[in-house]
């Protein structure tokens, strides 16, 4: 998951476990995250359950203040709201027609 707007100040590992955690379950950082060699945006990996909401902005917390990051999602697998399923999207479920 991109973590987009989220100054460098903030771009550490405690902090990013956090925001992680309001998303799915935390795995890792991307070297650039880490390293803070590039600063568009930060990059967590994450397990998401698709069956709950996949939320494209998160509130994030610090020292008596909150805001807003944008998330952008990457290599998310089509999935299927009619019958639960990975590997196909909604449009294409067999469950659903007929």
């Amino acid at each position: 998951v991109r973590i987009l707007g989220l100054r460098q100040e903030y771009w550490w590992p405690k902090i990013l476990f956090v925001v992680a955690k309001g998303i799915g379950t935390f795995f890792s950082l991307d070297d650039a995250t880490i390293n803070h060699s590039f600063g568009h945006f930060a990059r967590v990996l994450v397990d998401l359950d698709l069956i709950m909401e996949i939320r494209d902005q998160i509130l994030v917390g610090r020292h008596g203040f909150a805001f807003f990051v944008d998330l952008v999602y990457e290599k998310l697998p089509p999935f299927c709201e009619s019958c639960k399923t990975i590997r196909h999207a909604y449009a294409d479920c067999q469950s659903r027609v007929g």
